[in-house]
């Protein structure tokens, strides 16, 4: 949607501002680019902050019309949300990933705006996952947080901090207080970072990714451009082998994987994460 965002989060790996969104792509350009594919697409709304698109909720109401939605948020702007709540059918939107950003929103005095809002949309019927980047500066902190947030209701999910800290590299350098947290949510490492090279993969196919100019790209990690909406966009037929060393989001949905490469998979998963000591 956009590379700008409300939030400074210190180990965002986005360079971003906080300004107003310039030429975003017109619902119609977007509308006609979903229904002339003969699909009924899943649309994931994400950032950047998807909240701060200009008509945002306008937007989701027309795709939703035809179409799915999931939408990534730091669930910061009250008014939008409810808004939000009022008027697209929890029938039409897979999920909310809901950012918690604990010190972001402290430094706002934004804990319990975050608490309303979450409770606005469960409250609503729709489907809340709120995430907890578990940086290495946040694993004090996490089991009291995830305590005072269960008394309000909202329950946590820890997501692996992908990135560089004090030269190490993570997750893979995690403690193993950390990969024990992990171990109670074996699904969080679905969103490790795989290598794929040469295994078929359907990205470029039925799963694409759109830039903020409406530049589609095979996926976020193969920046092949397959078309623009304002113009033309050329799909592949099929799944085609990946092309990159590094897997930033979401291929292991797409790929075509063997048995044995499957279960290379979940023991490198297992392995980082600490879910491996759950099963022994």
């Amino acid at each position: 949607m956009t590379r700008n965002c409300n939030f400074q989060c210190s180990y965002c790996y986005f360079p971003h501002t906080n300004g107003k969104i310039t030429d975003p792509v017109s619902t119609d350009t977007l509308l006609d680019f979903l229904n002339n594919k003969n699909a009924r697409w899943l649309v994931g709304m994400t950032g950047g902050e998807p909240f701060i698109y200009p008509d945002f909720v306008s937007l989701c109401e027309q795709v939703t019309q035809n179409h799915y939605i999931g939408v990534d948020t730091n669930l910061s702007l009250s008014t939008q949300i409810a808004d939000f709540a009022k008027r697209i059918s929890p029938s039409r939107v897979n999920d909310i990933y809901a950012s918690l950003h604990i010190e972001e929103r402290e430094k706002r005095n934004a804990v319990p705006q975050f608490i309303e809002n979450y409770h606005t949309l469960a409250d609503a019927g729709f489907t809340i996952k709120v995430n907890y980047v578990l940086h290495p500066l946040m694993e004090d902190r996490y089991a009291a947080d995830v305590e005072f947030f269960k008394k309000n209701g909202v329950p946590i999910t820890p997501r692996p901090f992908k990135g560089i800290y004090n030269s190490l590299k993570y997750p893979q350098n995690y403690s193993a207080n950390i990969k024990s947290i992990f171990a109670s949510h074996p699904g969080a490492g679905t969103k490790m970072v795989f290598n794929f090279r040469g295994v078929d993969c359907k990205s470029g196919h039925s799963f694409i990714r759109m830039e903020p100019d409406g530049t589609i790209l095979r996926c976020p990690g193969d920046r092949t451009v397959l078309g623009n909406i304002h113009n033309d966009v050329s799909l592949n037929a099929g799944a085609t082998p990946c092309a990159v060393d590094r897997c930033p989001c979401q291929g292991i949905n797409y790929v075509d994987l063997n048995p044995a490469e499957g279960w290379f998979i979940e023991g490198m998963r297992s392995f980082l994460t600490g879910s491996e000591k759950k099963r022994r």
